[in-house]
């Protein structure tokens, strides 16, 4: 029995058809991964090749955070809203999805005090804010896959099929 499935999660009861809500999860999964990666690009390139401060890099790191965390939240509530596959399995699949990207988000408020807490030392900054940036690209990368990863688990031929018909899906799966 998956215990996962049976947990209280805030997704919409409302069972939709299979394609409109790939559609939609894919879609919502693609603008949020692409947001994160403009917005932490932006943050390994100044713009015009400016020279900024430790204290400035800090500050705009804890900015990143703060707006990546409010982001994954709006992403858990468009997946809560976007119901669930109508599909054998398909609260479950819902619910795996949901849960990568609220552990994406937990991530993303565990490096909070991280950032708070870098060191003055240029050296000892750069390798940890580049162990942090790791780990927030790997806890970004974990969520681009929960798709092919639930597919994968749940092998759901309706929905696979669904899935592979949706053109939002391409980048997600």
């Amino acid at each position: 029995m998956n215990f996962l499935a049976a947990l209280p999660t805030g997704l919409s009861d409302q069972r939709v058809a299979p394609r409109v809500w790939g559609r939609t999860v894919c879609t919502r999964l693609v603008d949020w991964g692409e947001y994160l990666m403009n917005a932490g690009n932006s943050l390994l390139t100044p713009a015009g090749g400016v020279t900024v401060t430790l204290p400035e890099v800090q500050t705009e790191l804890s900015d990143f955070l703060d707006t990546s965390i409010l982001r994954t939240q709006e992403l858990v509530n468009d997946l809560d809203d976007a119901g669930t596959p109508n599909v054998a399995q398909g609260h479950a699949i819902a619910t795996y999805i949901r849960t990568g990207v609220v552990q994406a988000q937990r991530t993303f408020v565990a490096a909070q005090p991280t950032v708070r807490a870098l060191p003055d030392d240029p050296h000892a900054f750069q390798v940890a804010t580049q162990a942090l940036v790791q780990t927030l690209d790997d806890a970004g990368r974990r969520v681009a896959a929960l798709m092919h990863d639930a597919e994968l688990q749940y092998k759901v031929r309706a929905l696979g099929a669904a899935l592979a018909a949706e053109p939002a899906c391409v980048g997600v799966r």
